[in-house]
């Protein structure tokens, strides 16, 4: 029987480890909670004049057009 070799594991420090959670919770209906968001890092009015998000109960939730620009949202959160 072959054996699989097992996986590497990427060790992620502290500041890959908090945007990974920011990311993935972005990636859910009920987005994240603002104040989980570093300060500054977006401009929360522009993103909603854009459609980009919508912020609701202390939340931003992206918006489908929202999701189409993920990536640059990410690195905008990376940068803080």
């Amino acid at each position: 029987m072959d054996l699989l070799p097992e996986a590497e594991v990427d060790p992620l420090d502290r500041g890959a480890r908090r945007l990974e959670r920011l990311v993935l919770s972005l990636r859910t209906a009920e987005g994240v909670a603002l104040d989980l968001l570093p300060a500054g890092a977006l401009d929360l009015d522009r993103g909603v004049a854009e459609g980009l998000w919508r912020l609701e109960a202390g939340r931003l939730a992206l918006t489908p057009a929202g999701f189409l620009r993920i990536d640059s949202i990410e690195e905008a959160l990376a940068r803080r």
